[in-house]
């Protein structure tokens, strides 16, 4: 991990590849409920180079993996993954977690079912054993919202063109 520096050059980690950047804005903060059988498949947020969050994880730990390269695109992270195992980490009740969330495949492989006693006293009546709150330092780049990507046309991988009408032919 580096930190941009004035000249738009990293500072910091040696070889890094990712630069956290100098400036940031709060654009926006997501919340994230979590039974014990709930998982979130592998995948990489879709604010490319700008997809820099920071993870705050409440009540029971959950196993959270991410694969250590650069991997934006679904065909990518397979090569990826045939290349290098994920890195395993147990995210616990309070931990933070600051992530290029953007570029770095990853995904959370389950929940310990028994939350910590304060958090099972808040979530009484309900599912969640876990929550977990991002917060969006960089921003997500407006251009890659589903809104636009719906009215420019998108092209899925598995799939024909998308677009706001629907697929094409339909």
């Amino acid at each position: 991990l580096k930190q941009e520096g004035a000249d738009g050059e990293g500072e910091g980690a040696e070889g890094g590849a990712f630069c956290f950047p100098r400036e940031y804005a709060l654009r926006s903060v997501l919340g994230l409920g979590y039974r014990a059988s709930d998982d979130m498949a592998w995948h990489t947020d879709m604010a490319g180079e700008e997809g820099w969050l920071c993870s705050i994880s409440l009540g029971a730990t959950a196993r959270f993996e991410y694969l250590p390269a650069a991997a934006p695109s679904a065909r990518r992270r397979c090569v990826v993954q045939n290349e290098q195992p994920p890195v395993k980490v147990d995210l616990e009740c309070g931990d933070v977690l600051l992530l290029q969330g953007g570029l770095l495949p990853h995904r959370i492989v389950g929940c310990t079912r028994e939350p910590p006693p304060f958090f099972a006293a808040i979530s009484a009546g309900t599912a969640l054993c876990r929550v977990n709150i991002q917060v969006r330092l960089w921003g997500h780049d407006p251009s890659l919202s589903l809104g636009s990507l719906l009215e420019d046309g998108f092209q899925d991988e598995r799939s024909e063109r998308i677009s706001a009408e629907g697929p094409a032919g339909s």
